[in-house]
């Protein structure tokens, strides 16, 4: 997953033509002054607008949130319910500040406050957002067993993988030339290296409970049938 930061301030015709190229494997965050009032109330652009903003919507605030409709964003500020103090960006009296994220990446938002007591520029509060990024669960391989084949190393297995070959008669087969001999002699030979050797189990997902042994599981048999009991 990349990730991309885009800082605007506000020129919608640039910003939309930019983040509409990108692809969707990119988390992209827009954050910066956007120079609008998006209001207090969704209004039409439920999804976009999370309903809890501040203020009036302005001329401004509608361009943002149709670029958030039109890209599939949404303005992160709205939705978590704060008292104005942690909403207002500028000058203690508006809200021009915003972070936007695609609503399929607002599940990683876990957070956007404003800290009143911090300043980045001239009458601009700090705006804060927590985001927790997922890098995701490995996928586990399709696990596909082999036989052992490296145990006919050992004298007393390969002895015993001649005994079975000799035993089972493919030799003889092959020697006189019967039809399909080679088909025959190499299912005899995978057969007789499964039951000589066996087969690969692949990784053990959980852990062995190395105290478990033949006394603990009479206990615990003992306890559940004197529970049903009781």
């Amino acid at each position: 997953m990349k990730v991309l930061m885009v800082g605007l301030v506000m020129v919608l015709g640039i910003g939309k033509e930019h983040l509409s190229n990108l692809d969707d494997s990119e988390f992209v965050t827009l954050c910066g002054d956007l120079n609008g009032h998006v209001g207090k109330d969704a209004l039409g652009y439920e999804g976009t607008h999370g309903g809890f903003g501040h203020g009036i919507r302005n001329r401004e605030g509608v361009r943002i949130l149709e670029m958030g409709d039109a890209l599939d964003m949404v303005v992160c500020n709205s939705f978590f319910q704060k008292r104005d103090g942690r909403l207002i960006t500028y000058a203690s009296v508006s809200q021009f500040d915003y972070v936007m994220v695609k609503s399929k990446d607002r599940k990683w938002v876990k957070d956007v406050k404003v800290i009143p007591s911090e300043e980045i520029s001239s009458q601009h509060c700090l705006l804060v957002c927590d985001l927790s990024i997922g890098t995701g669960t490995e996928a586990r391989k399709l696990f596909i067993p082999k036989r052992k084949v490296w145990k006919l190393m050992e004298k007393s297995v390969k002895e015993k993988f001649c005994e079975e070959i000799i035993n089972s008669g493919c030799l003889a087969v092959w020697l006189i030339q019967e039809k399909d001999h080679w088909k025959s002699l190499k299912n005899t030979f995978l057969a007789v290296a499964y039951k000589v050797c066996g087969w690969t189990k692949g990784r053990q997902w959980h852990a062995v409970t190395w105290w478990w042994n033949e006394e603990v599981d009479g206990a615990i048999k003992h306890k559940r049938q004197s529970w049903q009991a009781w």
